[in-house]
């Protein structure tokens, strides 16, 4: 079988890796079996040479039934119009953190640190560029905590009569909210844990946003990202299924 198969439809060889294979006699799947170990890590890297011994049977990786937890996590966007106002750039930097926090508390996860920054266009002279980080103590995902901390970052990094056009958040330190250290200056907040149960369901019953920290303002902006010409979600919404009829 592998002497009939072109060495371009063995998953991850493309045109121009076979190209370079030719020269070496490697014209199928057989030829490819054959290649030393070493001939084909000089080739196409370490990521070839492990393909080459796994084709002869040697597993190279381990079989992994479930994803490794995150490490860190980002939401960065670009603005549907460039941002000039203190005020519209704290907003949109509270949703990215607001985000952000929903996403690893969907995982169990929680954040001790937190990174912000903003730029502005890099096609333009003098365009702004800042960032802020701090340690989140104790360890959260609580969107209250990480957008309060996000919105006076970006008030820190605002520059009267600069333009903005991109904005982020990123987590990082993350572990399980099982295992968080507890903070022994911090207070803790016994209506926390009903409380985020409670957002999340709603937002996941009655569709994202339909709770939001206040700090995030309400309705569109027009910093939000551009959707008009986003391309169907048809692998992942069934209202957006194409029909045949």
């Amino acid at each position: 079988m592998f002497a009939t198969w072109p060495v371009e439809e063995v998953w991850g060889i493309g045109g121009a890796l076979a190209a370079r294979l030719r020269p070496l006699g490697v014209r199928t799947a057989a030829d490819l079996t054959a290649l030393p170990a070493a001939v084909a890590r000089d080739v196409g890297t370490v990521v070839l040479e492990r393909l080459v011994r796994e084709l002869n049977g040697i597993e190279c990786s381990d079989f992994a039934p479930e994803p490794e937890p995150l490490k860190g996590t980002a939401v960065t966007r670009c603005f549907g119009e460039p941002v000039g106002n203190r005020d519209a750039l704290r907003e949109a930097m509270v949703r990215r953190a607001v985000r952000a926090a929903e996403k690893i508390r969907a995982q169990g996860l929680v954040a001790s640190r937190m990174i912000a920054f903003a730029h502005g266009s890099r096609f333009k002279p003098n365009a702004p560029s800042a960032s802020r980080s701090a340690r989140l103590s104790p360890a959260t995902h609580d969107p209250r905590s990480i957008a309060g901390m996000a919105g006076t970052m970006a008030e820190s990094m605002f520059v009267p009569g600069s333009i903005y056009s991109k904005c982020g958040v990123m987590l990082e330190g993350l572990h399980p909210a099982s295992a968080a250290q507890i903070d022994l200056f911090a207070a803790v907040d016994p209506k926390a844990a009903p409380l985020l149960a409670a957002i999340d369901g709603l937002n996941g019953r009655f569709g994202r946003n339909t709770v939001r920290v206040a700090a995030e303002g309400q309705g569109d902006r027009s910093y939000d990202t551009k959707r008009e010409r986003k391309s169907p979600s048809w692998t992942t919404r069934i209202a957006e299924i194409p029909i045949a009829r």
